[in-house]
């Protein structure tokens, strides 16, 4: 499918032994987590976005699995992959390195599922999303 608007996001779900890769956001003030994706670019699918975003964002290569969910957040569509694996070296780039100030930071972190209840993840919805799907990832 073809998007040929911009404000539609595209993230994708990395998980590490039952640690998912998240983005730590210090931006005016705020302290937050998001999970690592971007703007869908005109002519690109939304596949093609995610991989994209993710070598930007993370120096990571992913084999993309299936797309898991679809909402509106605050008017805008987003889209959740999950990546069936990844390669590479670990490291912020893309605009999001470029765009590094004292007021406006990212910082990759691996976070326990375990621990994600107590994490500030937005949008809000996804984190119940995802404890509900995956918390027994790894658990016997």
């Amino acid at each position: 499918m073809k998007i040929e608007f911009k404000g539609q996001r595209v993230a994708v779900l990395i998980f590490d032994n039952r640690k998912i890769l998240l983005i730590h956001r210090f931006r005016d003030g705020r302290d937050y987590h998001v999970i690592p994706g971007g703007h869908v670019e005109p002519g690109e699918t939304l596949e093609e976005t995610a991989i994209r975003e993710i070598k930007e964002e993370t120096g990571f290569d992913i084999d993309l699995g299936d797309k898991i969910w679809e909402f509106e957040n605050m008017g805008r569509p987003e889209f959740y992959f999950l990546a069936r694996s990844f390669t590479g070296k670990l490291r912020l780039g893309g605009p999001e390195l470029k765009k590094m100030s004292p007021q406006n930071r990212y910082q990759l972190v691996w976070i326990k599922l375990d621990e994600l209840p107590a994490i500030n993840l937005l949008p809000i919805q996804i984190k119940e999303l995802i404890l509900q799907k995956f918390n027994t990832i790894g658990k016997e």
